[in-house]
């Protein structure tokens, strides 16, 4: 099977289809970030503003996207013996590996993690709920990663038609 993905051809369509479909599987299990959004171990987080620290510094302000209106905040400092209480799990470390500053849903609690920086504005950051998001077009010609992944899968197991005159 290794040498199989090592003859993927290197030039063409298909060296450009195998090395997208190449790159998308090494990406896979990495934090991903797109247009503001963060995906870490399950979680979506949605990115809403910038905390500037006492020196000046920007922190990004990131919310879990199940934050929702009316959730109560338990405000818990960078840092501090209940942060580590809550980094203990993997999960929820990874979680809180996305900033200092941000707001995480745990077993349906929310916690605003914060180093007592402040907006932009001055004032301290109050997290908006995450909109939920609309359903995608199933209609969209865009084929999804995982169909890209398997078409490609076919395309380098598929019997190859010998050229014989």
């Amino acid at each position: 099977e290794v040498e199989k993905v090592a003859e993927a051809p290197a030039t063409g369509e298909e060296g450009v289809e195998s090395s997208e479909s190449r790159r998308a599987l090494r990406e896979a299990d990495q934090v991903q970030e797109h247009e503001g959004l963060r995906y870490v171990a399950g979680k979506t987080f949605t990115f809403q503003g910038n905390i500037t620290r006492p020196d000046g510094t920007l922190l990004p302000l990131w919310v879990d996207s199940t934050y929702r209106e009316g959730m109560t905040l338990q405000t818990i400092p960078f840092g501090s013996d209940a942060y580590f209480a809550l980094a203990s799990e993997p999960d929820v470390a990874a979680w809180l590996s996305v900033s200092p500053e941000m707001v995480v849903v745990i077993h349906d609690t929310a916690y605003r993690i914060t180093t007592g920086a402040e907006s932009e504005a001055g004032q301290p950051q109050t997290p908006a709920p995450t909109p939920t998001p609309t359903s995608p077009n199933p209609t969209s010609s865009q084929p999804s990663l995982l169909q890209m992944l398997l078409d490609w899968l076919l395309r380098l197991f598929s019997p190859r038609e010998s050229a014989t005159p």
